[in-house]
């Protein structure tokens, strides 16, 4: 077997040869199957460089996203190490697919399956916003494959901040001096990772998602953390507005709230309830969202602000996320001189690698906004996706085919 410098300069040089005689399938074969020989003997900057050289091959012969083309890469990025080498195979062939299939976020498929090897690996901060852009449709023809059920994608958001919630217990029980139990940190901590994935997908119009993400995010944690659902009955119960906003029409149906005692999830629910109103009364009557909506709305976020002050200072997405909210579902302008919120939010995408990274509005860079939804059946939530079929494993490199 080749060292891996004088495999990756063989592999270069045959490509080379076969483009010029615009053989594209067999470039692709060669490099294919090269970067994933590579990528085994542990040559991560070769392997990855030749699966970059893949991907701008891809967009030489205008290959269009499948089974096999998006599998190919998936096998790739299995093989690839965090984070740098693997970034930058993820970000090209995300480019490749955005232009490929007319999705401006790039092919929801690939990006789920992208999304789905970091939260296998723990890297909940990376795949945070894979999920998030996977949730968000920007009406292109371009649609996420059919065996993956529309519901498995943020029931899969959600089980990914179930599981961020318990890493993040855990390390901050492990902090010197930290005296509370796993299980009081996690009930105090649960409602800040809802409003990082709903807070995003309300912003981009993902009303279904939204709902079918807080729906399993929040059966999950009442079963697995303690005394955080209040014991009353019903718990939960029907969505019921109040006397105010009883005719105002819902996007949504079947909101269950879940009384608990966390401040932040029980503010994610009636986010979720008061714009499922605003959506549904926008997309079934003309003018202006009633006032009595409207004003129910400025309490709510008021209340909330007043009473976790420190968390709007300490999270700029809160603040960020709730006034583009305000835009689209209440009428409610933002203050002058911000700018395009959307745009800012957006234009962070994948910007954070650490622990305390932005959740990703903040990463939908070029997910698109779809208009506001007619009034419609809410989607009922679904099982995790399994994990996304990727291409058969490449064939050994023969030696003789690259000289």
């Amino acid at each position: 077997m080749s060292g891996g410098y004088e495999l990756h300069q063989k592999l270069r040089t045959k490509a080379v040869r076969l483009l010029k005689k615009k053989d594209y399938a067999q470039a692709i074969s060669i490099l294919h199957t090269g970067a994933v020989d590579l990528l085994k003997q542990k040559e991560q900057g070769s392997g990855c460089d030749i699966a970059v050289y893949l991907v701008d091959v891809y967009e030489q012969s205008d290959a269009q996203v499948n089974d096999e083309t998006r599998g190919r890469l998936v096998e790739i990025l299995d093989l690839t190490a965090p984070d740098f080498w693997r970034k930058k195979v993820a970000d090209a062939a995300l480019k490749w697919s955005a232009k490929a299939s007319g999705q401006e976020g790039g092919d929801p498929t690939l990006r789920i399956s992208i999304a789905q090897l970091y939260a296998r690996e723990g890297s909940f901060h990376i795949a945070e916003p894979h999920y998030i852009a996977g949730c968000v449709k920007d009406g292109s023809a371009a649609q996420v494959d059919a065996s993956i059920d529309d519901a498995a994608i943020p029931a899969a958001l959600a089980q990914l901040e179930v599981d961020w919630l318990k890493q993040h217990s855990a390390a901050t029980l492990a902090q010197e001096g930290e005296s509370r139990a796993q299980a009081v940190i996690e009930r105090l901590e649960v409602g800040k990772f809802a409003l990082r994935a709903l807070l995003p997908l309300l912003a981009q119009r993902a009303l279904s998602a939204s709902q079918t993400f807080l729906s399993t995010f929040t059966q999950l944690v009442t079963k697995q953390t303690d005394k955080l659902l209040i014991p009353i009955k019903p718990n939960p119960k029907p969505y019921t507005p109040q006397p105010a906003l009883a005719n105002i029409p819902s996007a949504l149906t079947d909101l269950q709230i879940y009384v608990t005692s966390s401040p932040d999830l029980n503010f994610a629910q009636m986010t979720l309830g008061l714009v499922a109103q605003g959506a549904g009364y926008k997309s079934s009557r003309r003018g202006a969202v009633p006032m009595e909506l409207r004003n129910a709305w400025i309490s709510v976020v008021r209340q909330y602000q007043r009473e976790n002050s420190e968390f709007f200072e300490d999270e700029e997405y809160v603040s960020d996320a709730l006034t583009i909210i305000s835009s689209i579902y209440f009428d409610i302008a933002p203050p002058r001189g911000q700018g395009n919120m959307l745009q800012d939010m957006m234009s962070s995408l994948f910007g954070g690698g650490g622990q305390q990274s932005k959740p990703a509005t903040l990463a939908l860079k070029s997910a698109g906004v779809p208009s506001l939804p007619k009034v419609e059946q809410a989607v009922v939530p679904a099982a995790p996706a399994a994990p996304i079929a990727v291409a058969a494993p490449a064939a050994p490199l023969d030696e003789e085919e690259l000289d």
